[in-house]
């Protein structure tokens, strides 16, 4: 009787078993998968402090291009701020910065930038001056970060990064 190749007299054919355990390897992995699908949006997602500096600096990024833009056009240019949405939204070319739901911000400027108690027009004239503006981010670990903006000067600085006050 001719035999298979590779088959020696009295070895059990074994490839359904080989075919079993590939089974076994891939339904595993789908219960792992299908674990971690369950799981991952329950694990805690917070702002950590360097995001939350990071985020600071871009604002202030955003702020100062609309402060050099109003100079060199000569009309005023204004940066939205939008505190329910935790949105900043540059006048000089509409970039946005969105930051995440943990992240508290809190505002102070002149009634010459309100225009309700959750937006926010922070406007630069052509000589640089603006309303002036300090403006806090909190993130859930407690750190603060200040921007702050000279209403004479139109300088833009960012302060903070420690627990509390910043």
């Amino acid at each position: 009787a001719a035999r298979p190749p590779g088959r020696e007299r009295g070895m059990p054919d074994r490839a359904g078993e080989r075919g079993i355990v590939l089974l076994d390897v891939v339904l595993g992995l789908a219960v792992v998968l299908l674990a971690a699908r369950i799981v991952w949006p329950i694990l805690p997602t917070t702002t950590s402090p360097a995001r939350l500096a990071a985020w600071s600096h871009e604002i202030a990024a955003l702020i100062e291009e609309d402060r050099v833009v109003a100079a060199r056009i000569g009309r005023p240019v204004a940066t939205r701020i939008e505190v329910r949405d935790r949105r900043f939204v540059g006048g000089a070319g509409g970039r946005t910065i969105r930051l995440p739901r943990d992240v508290v911000v809190d505002v102070a400027t002149t009634a010459d930038c309100t225009l309700d108690n959750d937006h926010f027009a922070l406007g630069f004239a052509s000589d640089g001056r603006s309303c002036g503006l300090a403006l806090a981010l909190r993130a859930p670990s407690g750190i603060t970060m200040r921007v702050t903006v000279n209403w004479l000067t139109g300088l833009v600085e960012v302060t903070g990064g420690a627990r509390g006050r910043g």
